[in-house]
């Protein structure tokens, strides 16, 4: 501590800041099982405390940053923690097809769609997602039950990733206009009425909806959208009204902070946890591939 005069301030001074240095590969992230609410390692915060998640927790998330924020290492880092569960089945839609691609040949591939040479099978996807959550309600209301807590292989937790959602938007609506298709069959409509009711409905029936995009504005996250989406995490952003689009209570500091931030410094907030800033893992791409092909070869992510 250092203090000065009898009126001083005074201000603990960090030896070390937990923040300055990279949460480096897989080396502070919790034992995993094959269970699905195992601990998911988001960061650390300026206490140098892990920060862990539960994403059986019935939250859906959204991440904004801007280009070389660090979103992509962060969600290498989440992946490759969550593919290490038999009771957790990965879906996306990524218009870049990067991140998809690590699923190639693993029981989650059904759920991928990487790349916009289909923009409609980025639809189809969303849809195939909702006769799950449907099916899956009918499956809640027989058994007398209002929502599921418990995720096995046979029934697992799906989490849904929309990679880059405003340009796979921007994408279909390009799409429909070149194919003049008519109000009913357009897939811009298609992607955003589904990305809607998985937000309102799915969470109950154990899908997590994980959307990314560099600014959350309204166009992106409507208010009643906003309203079911409760964990949030923002990296380097353009201005503080774009940190205060997901962080209302945040003070003048904490908003200022992030529009100079290093790649992977963030706050987070959520159901259970605080508004804090916090260093995500940082992981690179092949050790987000080898994460994943790991947990195929171990057989923990084969095919059941």
């Amino acid at each position: 501590m250092a203090a000065c005069g009898h009126d001083s301030v005074s201000a603990e001074l960090w030896a070390d800041d937990p923040l300055a240095k990279a949460v480096v590969g897989w080396e502070r992230a919790p034992a995993r099982s094959w269970r699905a609410d195992d601990p998911v390692l988001v960061g650390v915060d300026v206490h140098g405390g892990s920060v862990a998640v539960d994403f059986t927790e019935p939250t859906h998330w959204i991440v904004q940053g801007q280009t070389r924020s660090g979103k992509s290492s962060l969600m290498y880092a989440l992946l490759g923690q969550l593919s290490v569960s038999s009771a957790v089945v990965v879906a996306m839609s990524d218009p870049t097809g990067i991140l998809a691609s690590a699923y190639a040949g693993t029981r989650h591939a059904a759920w991928q769609v990487g790349g916009l040479d289909d923009v409609a099978a980025h639809a189809a996807l969303l849809d195939r997602l909702m006769e799950l959550m449907v099916s899956r309600t009918s499956m809640l209301l027989a058994g007398r039950s209002d929502k599921l807590v418990e995720f096995t292989p046979d029934l697992p937790l799906m989490v849904l990733v929309l990679e880059e959602l405003p340009g796979l938007i921007s994408a279909a609506v390009t799409d429909d206009r070149l194919n003049a298709r008519r109000a009913v069959d357009r897939v811009a409509d298609r992607i955003s009425a589904a990305r809607g009711r998985l937000i309102a409905e799915g969470a109950k029936v154990g899908i997590r909806v994980v959307m990314l995009c560099q600014r959350a504005d309204a166009s992106i996250l409507g208010g009643f959208d906003r309203s079911n989406v409760a964990t949030r995490l923002t990296l380097r952003v353009d201005s503080s009204e774009a940190v205060r689009m997901l962080h209302q209570e945040a003070p003048p500091d904490l908003l200022q902070a992030q529009l100079t931030a290093p790649p992977g410094v963030g706050l987070i907030e959520g159901p259970g946890l605080a508004l804090r800033r916090i260093r995500t893992p940082h992981v690179s791409y092949a050790d987000y591939l080898d994460a994943v092909e790991r947990a195929s070869a171990e057989g923990v992510s084969s095919d059941d």
